[in-house]
């Protein structure tokens, strides 16, 4: 009987664990998580200084570089690579919190992009700043569950391999 314990301790020591099934590449979720940090956290400060920058164009005589709808463009860029990236964390680490940060994140830069707003006052400064800025938050939080993902995922295969 002895010997019978000692084989099966023998066996789950050497063998190796199982590779780990996740969907798409780690380090492809990583380039996308901070590529959509940066492009909000660029649109946020954007937003922040734009009006400053209508004041001084004119001045500089630059009226016609300046285009109003780089605020619809990125609405609609943001929302894409936050829905893409934020769908394939999910499928990996399976959190929500992310989607409770990007969603109302997603919210405000389409109000203040696509309504009455979009007249670059102080509420439409405020509120795209603030949309932008959650959008960067919820790709971080995002790229920190995809780090912490497999190490839960190893965890959660070696539970149920157990004996009881």
């Amino acid at each position: 009987m002895e010997r019978a314990i000692e084989d099966v301790i023998l066996f789950h020591m050497q063998r190796k664990p199982a590779k780990l099934r996740t969907s798409g590449s780690l380090a492809a979720s990583d380039r996308g998580d901070r590529i959509g940090m940066l492009g909000s956290a660029l649109c946020a400060l954007h937003c922040a200084l734009f009006p400053v920058l209508i004041a001084l164009v004119p001045s500089l005589g630059l009226g016609q570089v300046v285009s109003v709808d780089f605020d619809q463009a990125f609405t609609i860029f943001a929302t894409v690579l936050g829905i893409t990236m934020l769908g394939l964390g999910w499928r990996r680490h399976r959190a929500l919190q992310a989607w409770m940060v990007l969603i109302p994140g997603l919210a405000l830069v389409w109000w203040g992009s696509f309504s009455g707003l979009h007249t670059h006052s102080l509420e439409h400064v405020l509120i795209m700043v603030c949309g932008g800025l959650a959008i960067a938050a919820a790709h971080l939080i995002n790229l920190r569950l995809n780090h912490r993902a497999p190490a839960l995922l190893r965890a959660d295969q070696t539970a149920g391999t157990r004996c009881a």
